[in-house]
Formats: C-alpha cells, structure tokens, sequence
C-alpha cells in the first residue's frame, strides 16, 4: 500500500479498484472507484473528476490473543 498522491496524469489505479481521491475544487479527500478510462465513479455511481488518488489503506487487525 501506497501512502502517497498519484496524479492521473502519472499514473491510474487497476479496474474497479476502491481509492481515495481528490479533486482540488472539494476541500477533503473522498473514496471513489476507478472503472477504467478516466473515471472514477462515487458511491452513488456518480462520475467524479479526480486529480489525485492514492490506494486504500489496510484494514486494520484484531489484536490477537497471545
């Protein structure tokens, strides 16, 4: 995992792969799906325009046991 803001002009997610986005006339970051081409689809199935995405972050993990 990445923790790092990629451009779209650099580079662009695998299909249909959830991302963190962001578009710099929205103030905060927001989790869309890449769906090939240039979009990115939010979770209303709505195009979004996206200057940056970065991957999920891992889930978290249970604390084990031990």
């Amino acid at each position: 995992m990445s923790d790092k803001w990629i451009s779209v002009v650099e580079g662009l997610p695998e299909d249909k792969q959830m991302c963190i986005v962001f578009n710099s006339q929205v103030e905060y970051p927001f989790i869309a799906r890449y769906i090939g081409g240039r979009d990115f689809h939010d979770f209303f199935k709505n195009w979004v325009p996206v200057d940056y995405w970065m991957l999920m972050p891992d889930p978290p993990k249970e604390p084990s046991d031990d």
